[in-house]
């Protein structure tokens, strides 16, 4: 509907008013949207009150067990994940999963993970230890206990926390930032050893971790050729190859190392040489070869009677061949860890 209305510079002007009806109208839809809201409230605290005793099951199977008396303020937190500070208390060192476990009773207080005791929660972290179990110290080196490196899913000893050097790859471990003297500094085995301050490298971690997989994938499926190739033994000779004769393909191989002093020649089962150039013949390090599979994760084979010459109290050189999984045979690393005892680590599909 058109109104014609007259401004005061005396011009005429045309508005549209809208009809009461269509006012009417929105009051109306209004009006009915706001029951709706109120009865769907109304319904949603009955189906709340009604089902209690079902979140509290609920409750009791999310956190494995009936609830604890826990301090009120803290029962929220059994909502959501529980934070890496609790009451001014760092929970490091924790699973995320076992953090519901480091919260304090009414009586702010902790029980230790064996049930035997109950300390005082402030003592939690505290570089003391309270607890038999050592659990009040999950965080610290002061019990022998464990941490948890949370990226890499793996606990490491507790002495190695706050030590100077970074183990986890995010370096949560050493959360004092405690540096080393150079002269502290002291070798350590493997490579890539990373002092404080630490630096998050846990994406370099999850690459090389998939490069790993993947190596274990493909010298699995390499690996079904090399029982393929010990077929034709019996299962008497098979005895020495590994549980199929895997190790077989091997003994039919030479492969070479070479240090920065030494040339070294490995032919599994047969002989294992040193050689500096200076001698017409290489120095045997050990001949034969018994395979040791006491441990499955980690089969070496036994090279013994290499030359005497040097050794002391009249012994012989031997080998260790510490086997590992590779995509190819080739010998990673050759070190000597005591006096005429030669360690080779030898990369190749029969360990996958």
């Amino acid at each position: 509907m058109l109104v014609v209305r007259r401004h005061r510079n005396g011009e005429f002007v045309f508005e549209e008013r809208r009809p009461p009806q269509n006012n009417l109208l929105t009051l109306v839809i209004m009006a009915l949207m706001f029951l709706s809201f109120q009865a769907n409230l109304h319904r949603h605290m009955q189906a709340q009150q009604a089902g209690h005793g079902s979140h509290s099951f609920h409750e009791r199977n999310k956190y494995g067990g009936p609830q604890r008396n826990l301090h009120p303020k803290f029962h929220h937190k059994l909502e959501e994940e529980i934070p890496i500070k609790v009451n001014g208390t760092l929970l490091i060192g924790i699973r995320k999963e076992e953090r519901k476990r480091y919260l304090p009773d009414k009586d702010a207080n902790f029980l230790c993970l064996d049930g035997k005791q109950t300390v005082k929660f402030e003592q939690v972290n505290d570089n003391n230890c309270d607890c038999e179990d050592g659990s009040d110290e999950p965080g610290t080196s002061a019990c022998d206990y464990h941490f948890y490196c949370e990226p890499e899913h793996r606990y490491l000893r507790s002495k190695l926390v706050n030590d100077g050097v970074c183990d986890c790859c995010d370096g949560s471990d050493e959360w004092k930032g405690l540096t080393l003297s150079d002269e502290n500094k002291l070798p350590r085995e493997g490579e890539g050893v990373r002092f404080t301050p630490c630096s998050d490298v846990c994406y370099d971690y999850e690459l090389q971790e998939a490069v790993r997989l993947d190596v274990i994938a493909q010298g699995k499926e390499i690996k079904e050729s090399y029982v393929k190739a010990a077929e034709h033994l019996d299962n008497f000779e098979k005895a020495n190859f590994g549980r199929n004769g895997e190790f077989f393909k091997l003994s039919t191989l030479c492969l070479t190392y070479r240090s920065p002093t030494y040339l070294y020649k490995l032919c599994p089962y047969k002989e294992a040489t040193q050689d500096d150039g200076t001698k017409p013949d290489a120095l045997s390090l050990g001949k034969g070869g018994v395979l040791n599979l006491s441990d499955p994760n980690s089969p070496k084979l036994l090279m013994p009677n290499g030359k005497g010459d040097g050794c002391p109290s009249g012994i012989s050189r031997s080998v260790e061949i510490n086997f590992m999984c590779g995509v190819a045979d080739e010998i990673a690393y050759v070190s000597e860890p005591s006096t005429c005892l030669y360690r080779f680590d030898l990369n190749t599909p029969a360990a996958c």
